[in-house]
């Protein structure tokens, strides 16, 4: 199984990486997705009381979306996708942002790789791994917790980089 790495220079191309990013599946996919650094901008320490569940009277609107996200996920769904956000953040936070936001179910992991916990998820919304292979699923991630994740469960992945040289290794020397 190969990852897929999608390379990101600047914010303002994030739409048009998200829309062509969609371009991949040529069948419906179970779309896995990060939350923090994937669909908002979550990453600087302002967030951390919201992301661990210290701070539930949040503003949704103080948690800024990444441009295009929204669009992204809305596409993925158009085009006959599930989406289905996957976080290691508190699901006080989670939860909110996922149904309010961007429509979707969502898992809140509490640690990541925690593959138990996706694994029995998966398995009771999807039948995972019986009634669905491995391959129908794709996660989307922006950090090497995400990709292995996936591969924890023989998922494939997509990470989604920020100025990283990704091209000049491969991937075995990335992770």
């Amino acid at each position: 199984m190969e990852d897929v790495f999608i390379e990101i220079e600047a914010c303002a191309e994030r739409d048009c990486v998200f829309l062509s990013f969609n371009r991949l599946a040529e069948r419906a996919l179970h779309v896995l997705l990060d939350l923090d650094g994937t669909l908002v901008d979550t990453d600087k320490e302002a967030f951390n009381d919201i992301k661990f569940g210290r701070d539930r009277g949040f503003a949704l609107s103080a948690i800024p979306s990444i441009r295009g996200a929204e669009a992204f996920v809305n596409a993925l769904r158009d085009r006959g996708h599930s989406v289905t956000i996957v976080s290691d953040s508190h699901d006080a936070y989670v939860g909110p942002v996922a149904e309010n936001r961007f429509r979707v179910p969502w898992l809140a992991l509490s640690d990541k790789p925690n593959t138990a916990k996706l694994r029995a998820y998966l398995k009771e919304v999807f039948g995972f791994p019986g009634k669905v292979a491995a391959e129908e699923f794709l996660f989307v991630g922006d950090t090497k917790l995400d990709v292995q994740l996936a591969r924890g469960l023989s998922i494939p992945s997509a990470m989604l980089s920020l100025g990283l040289d990704v091209h000049s290794q491969s991937p075995s020397e990335k992770f």
